[in-house]
């Protein structure tokens, strides 16, 4: 919610949900995503085209200090990267960020900035973070169920194309965030409220 004149980054991921809702029909979508080795949690994912797309967001109140090393694991990771910043941060995280990466502001209604790039940096080890170990055996047929998640992922990332992996981590987490965003759009109203944010939330990362 708008606080004192302020911008809040729920207020803004709540916005950016029903854009995205507009935009897309039937979006798969993520909300508080694990992602990378790291355990980060990325704002907003998107599933669409076979990329996956983030969305960090940087309300007023919001600290950026630790914005540089979260943007690492963003590349990592993601297809596409978006920062959705207030007016306040705007310098601050331009100087923060490469040229690849969206710009977005909020000041009650979204404006690009700069457009998002296909990034090129997405690591195998970032990916496999996404799948479960099952998944890693089926899918891979790499490793046994006697090894732990880490020998499995370690064996997939020498082994494996990196091409490989990015299909099989985009349909690890189509298969797991469908049912979330179909429950989610069943039970929202016109408009997304805070309440709705708990649906879309799951815990989709790697269960050992």
């Amino acid at each position: 919610m708008q606080k004192n004149n302020l911008f809040l980054a729920n207020e803004i991921k709540i916005n950016l949900i029903d854009l995205l809702v507009k935009k897309h029909l039937n979006p798969v979508l993520g909300n508080e995503l694990l992602f990378s080795k790291n355990k980060r949690r990325a704002d907003i994912v998107l599933l669409n085209n076979n990329k996956i797309i983030a969305f960090e967001i940087k309300g007023d109140t919001d600290d950026t200090r630790r914005l540089s090393s979260q943007i690492r694991d963003y590349l990592s990771t993601f297809d596409e990267i978006n920062i959705i910043c207030t007016k306040k941060h705007l310098k601050r995280i331009t100087c923060l960020i490469p040229n690849s990466v969206g710009m977005i502001i909020f000041d009650g209604k979204f404006k690009s900035i700069r457009k998002a790039k296909k990034n090129t940096r997405v690591t195998k080890e970032n990916l496999i973070f996404f799948m479960r170990k099952s998944e890693l055996l089926k899918n891979f047929k790499i490793g046994t169920t006697q090894d732990t998640t880490d020998e499995i992922r370690n064996k997939v990332a020498r082994k494996c194309p990196l091409k490989t992996i990015k299909r099989v981590a985009f349909l690890s987490l189509q298969k797991r965030l469908t049912p979330i965003s179909k429950l989610f759009l069943k039970d929202k109203g016109v408009v997304t409220i805070n309440d709705d944010l708990l649906t879309l939330t799951g815990e989709v990362g790697p269960i050992r």
